[in-house]
């Protein structure tokens, strides 16, 4: 099952995985190390908002805004 999540400014949040030591979730934006965010999860009814801090992060894909920065894409099919 795909689980889906919400961040402020973020468009697509998706939870990969959810243990004790953590949640592992690919966003479409950066996320910074030590930075807190509220993440809501919505489903099947439930809702669950929570804060999470950055510990760990990887970009993975990117393009290059109309400013020169570096910025996360969603890879193209």
């Amino acid at each position: 099952m795909k689980i889906k999540g919400r961040i402020m400014y973020s468009k697509i949040v998706d939870i990969i995985d959810i243990s004790l030591g953590g949640i592992a979730l690919k966003a479409d934006r950066r996320l910074n190390i030590g930075n807190q965010y509220i993440l809501n999860i919505d489903e099947i009814g439930l809702h669950i908002s929570l804060k999470a801090t950055v510990v760990w992060a990887s970009l993975h894909h990117s393009i290059k805004s109309a400013n020169g920065d570096l910025v996360p894409s969603t890879p193209s099919a």
